[in-house]
């Protein structure tokens, strides 16, 4: 858009002159004008904020050829006197090597392609391709809660004495096995995924420069490696993303009173699900080896129906915490599970 002497107003408003459909956007976000062949732009006290070159600005700001403008989460590079989308190529590479000439910044933009996430630190790609592999993960362990349900019921078969439910038995034991070595390989990936989510998500958070924040990146990445304390590390700093992810904007920034954002339900009882979870499905499978102990066999098959439960209702969980984070920093519309 060409940007003239007369006040172009930006937003998601119908009444503005630059209308940009997009959540992170304000009805009237931003103003943009031109002075004596100069550019300038003002935020117009807008909820997610307007960036220069990654820099907030606080009422006008000269805005130079080949430099780019972040309303909200949607990225402008100035071409001369006008102003062009990036595309997602675009802007990473004007936030690995800065903005650069007119002639460069035009050579990558495209005024369809869809904006990316806040500052471009969190992937909309990754947070679909997580929430689908946790749905796929919850409906892995509703099929093993299936199959163990049928396996409790031909081992009892077997114990009164039908011959042929033993056939019936080792079959359902064969595909539980399957199953679980699947599970345990789909776990890997997700297990990536989620560290990667949970730094990307704290790196979007630190930039509505919140105040007298408790943990730093690297806890947001090394929590997860570390036994049984991430089960007490993990809530503690999700929850501060989420937070900040959840607190009134101004300016692009959170107040001061982040802080006293409720807690996450969903959060909490992820965990306090899984964890037992786990705890029941580490035992039962230990007990279903005493094939010959019919008793603790079937306490076995007990336990692994308790833990495949709680642990498909804590990976539940986790996707409905992961969404609504993901949504508030301003990704939502780009994750369909």
């Amino acid at each position: 858009m060409e940007i003239v002497e007369s006040p172009v107003l930006v937003g998601s408003g119908s009444h503005c002159g630059l209308v940009i459909e997009d959540p992170s956007v304000s009805a009237t976000h931003a103003e943009v004008v031109q002075r004596d062949g100069r550019v300038y732009v003002r935020d117009l006290d807008s909820e997610n904020g307007t960036t220069i070159n990654g820099q907030g600005i606080e009422g006008e700001a000269l805005l130079q050829p080949g430099d780019w403008v972040m309303f909200g989460a949607v990225p402008y590079v100035l071409d001369g006197t006008e102003l062009i989308e990036a595309d997602e190529t675009a802007l990473a590479q004007i936030l690995t090597t800065g903005p650069g000439t007119p002639d460069e910044a035009s050579a990558n933009l495209s005024s369809s392609d869809a904006a990316a996430g806040p500052v471009a630190l969190i992937s909309a790609d990754l947070v679909r391709l997580l929430l689908r592999l946790l749905w796929g993960y919850v409906g892995l362990l509703g099929a093993m809660m299936l199959t163990t349900i049928l396996l409790f019921a031909s081992y009892e078969q077997t114990v009164a004495g039908n011959r042929g439910a033993a056939d019936s038995w080792q079959t359902w034991e064969t595909i539980y096995a399957t199953l679980f070595v699947v599970s345990v390989v789909l776990s890997i990936p997700i297990f990536a995924l989620l560290v990667a989510w949970s730094d990307q998500s704290h790196r979007a958070t630190d930039w509505l420069h919140p105040q007298e924040r408790q943990w730093v990146r690297g806890w947001a990445i090394g929590a997860w490696f570390i036994p049984l304390a991430n089960l007490i590390l993990l809530p503690l700093i999700l929850g501060e993303i989420r937070k900040i992810a959840t607190a009134t904007r101004s300016n692009g920034k959170v107040g001061s009173t982040w802080q006293r954002e409720g807690e996450s339900s969903a959060l909490l009882l992820w965990f306090v699900f899984y964890a037992p979870g786990l705890v029941f499905l580490w035992y039962g499978d230990a007990a279903l080896d005493k094939v010959f102990d019919a008793e603790q066999y079937r306490n076995g098959l007990m336990m692994v129906l308790i833990g495949l439960g709680l642990v498909a209702a804590g990976t539940t969980l986790a996707v409905l915490f992961i969404r609504d984070v993901s949504t508030k920093l301003g990704v939502g519309s780009h994750t369909t599970s």
